[in-house]
């Protein structure tokens, strides 16, 4: 590679990692007002299948493959109990972390979860009170760890995008830097006029 070619490549290097960078950012900040907008009121993306009334009645819920299921309260936790397909009891636990979920008025809470070996169960919730009527949700336990899962997975997306829209303008910002540093240190090169003056004193010599 020539000296003009290497002296080329640098600026086009930077240019190319700003714009990335602008464009990463630009991502980002439409990921964001779609964070704003769809977590409006809390989290948006409980599905119809997995509402269970606290009525002391079985509800029959699908298992997503081999997953396990967390239940999920706002209001005081019930007491629920599950069995497969066989009628069998499905063992529950704790779960292994604090999981919470933004739910407007009060925050969504995995308390129980669940390994059933079946592709349904039907899951039995009773509030501590006969009369008492409430909500729990049944669905998969979230692919992420518990303080990354209360805030969905585009939270996630618009959090790297920004972080690598930011990484991307500050390569470009150091690329640029030191094309300069590396202008500042080369040697000026002869201009047609010295040429000329050199050669006219060596002839008079």
């Amino acid at each position: 590679m020539t000296v003009a070619a290497r002296r080329t490549s640098h600026p086009r290097r930077a240019l190319w990692a700003g714009l990335c960078g602008l464009a990463l950012i630009l991502a980002a900040v439409v990921a964001w007002i779609v964070v704003v907008m769809t977590h409006m009121g809390g989290y948006p993306h409980w599905s119809d299948d997995s509402v269970v009334p606290v009525d002391g009645r079985a509800h029959r819920v699908e298992v997503d493959g081999d997953r396990p299921l967390m239940i999920w309260t706002f209001d005081r936790t019930p007491t629920c109990t599950a069995r497969d397909a066989s009628g069998a009891e499905v063992p529950t636990e704790a779960p292994d972390g604090t999981y919470r979920r933004d739910g407007g008025a009060a925050d969504w809470v995995g308390f129980t979860v669940l390994r059933p070996s079946s592709d349904s169960v039907e899951v039995t919730c009773r509030g501590i009170h006969p009369s008492s009527r409430s909500l729990v949700m049944v669905e998969s336990v979230p692919r992420l760890p518990a303080r990354m899962a209360g805030d969905g997975p585009e939270v996630w997306v618009a959090v790297g995008l920004t972080g690598a829209g930011l990484a991307t303008l500050v390569t470009a910002a150091l690329l640029a830097v030191r094309r300069h540093e590396r202008r500042l240190d080369a040697p000026l090169a002869p201009t047609r006029a010295n040429l000329g003056a050199d050669s006219a004193r060596g002839t008079k010599g």
